[in-house]
């Protein structure tokens, strides 16, 4: 089932239940999956079905995923059954609310950027950690912004202006002043 993830566009907001077992999307992107409760803030959308399937350019992208909502749960994020990585380790109680880009900056919050090659990618995200038994978190996709590096030729040139300078200084006759 091809998903449709947008890189650089909202958060994606994927539901849990029991350790171990992958999440789900939220319904109704998701008819199988239960209800989620939409972020206030309106930067995010519900995610489809498990497992979130897109194409990573010859840029590369960031994948990050955030807890919400109440702190406690914890993840292992799979490209196919490769794990690419965990989130970080939560601190338990209190909360961070619904806005993903609040609890993506929450130091509490149990999240995490991972550099994602060029390729197909299968995503599924696995609670390892999740003391209320259910709950949603989020994630989402940038694209890695390419810098423009300057063409050797193009420094190679300003380089030998520079020496044809410095060539012309020592070349001048020491003036004596009378």
């Amino acid at each position: 089932m091809q998903s449709n993830i947008v890189f650089g566009g909202a958060w994606y907001q994927f539901s849990f239940g029991e350790v171990g077992k992958d999440a789900k999307g939220c319904s109704p992107a998701d008819p199988f999956a239960p209800s989620c409760t939409p972020s206030s803030a309106g930067n995010s959308e519900f995610a489809g079905a498990s497992p979130w399937e897109f194409e990573v350019g010859a840029a590369g992208a960031i994948l990050k995923v955030t807890d919400a909502f109440f702190r406690g749960d914890r993840f292992d994020i799979f490209n196919f059954d490769s794990l690419i990585g965990t989130t970080s380790t939560p601190s338990i109680g209190g909360g961070c609310g619904d806005n993903p880009d609040t609890c993506f900056a929450d130091p509490l919050i149990s999240k995490g950027a991972f550099n994602l090659a060029p390729g197909q990618y299968s995503l599924r995200i696995v609670p390892t950690k999740s003391p209320f038994g259910s709950g949603a978190a989020y994630f989402r996709l940038d694209e890695v912004e390419v810098k423009e590096v300057p063409e050797p030729a193009a420094v190679l040139g300003l380089l030998a202006f520079g020496a044809i300078g410095v060539a012309n200084r020592l070349k001048r006759k020491p003036q004596r002043h009378q």
